[in-house]
């Protein structure tokens, strides 16, 4: 049986309040044994984007995992394939663009930069940025 992290988080909020830590210690370990590692979350996310149905724990789950690390590249490009998919070019952008920052040799986010650029009708900075691909990633 799988314990939802929403479900344990709200359990230990009452033990706290109710004062048994010896419980809470028991509830604190268990969940970081049941937990998903960064990277298996990532993956559902990644077959949730290519199944076209994001789930509002994933956005959830996005915002988590760049609250604890902003620098994490793949999180970044999920979040703009996310946006992309909810029709929201600027917003997808800006995420192409830091996880491409923080993941360098991120053709994928150069394609969502190059969508987000065509989808807003700016179509010579889409045509800087395929330059710029072709050059990159020769």
């Amino acid at each position: 049986m799988r314990i939802k992290p929403y479900f344990l988080s709200s359990l230990l909020l009452l033990q706290l309040h109710l004062n048994y830590p010896g419980c809470c210690l028991a509830t604190v370990t268990s969940s970081a044994v049941k937990q998903e590692t960064t990277e298996s979350t990532l993956d559902r996310i990644a077959q949730e984007v290519e199944l076209e149905s994001v789930s509002d724990r994933s956005y959830d789950d996005l915002a988590a995992i760049l609250e604890k690390d902003p620098s994490n590249y793949r999180a970044h490009l999920l979040l703009g394939n996310c946006y992309e998919l909810l029709g929201l070019p600027g917003e997808s952008y800006e995420q192409y663009q830091l996880a491409l920052k923080y993941g360098p040799n991120q053709l994928k986010a150069i394609v969502g930069m190059i969508k987000a650029e065509t989808k807003t009708g700016r179509m010579a900075m889409a045509s800087r940025l395929v330059n710029d691909a072709m050059k990159r990633f020769p």
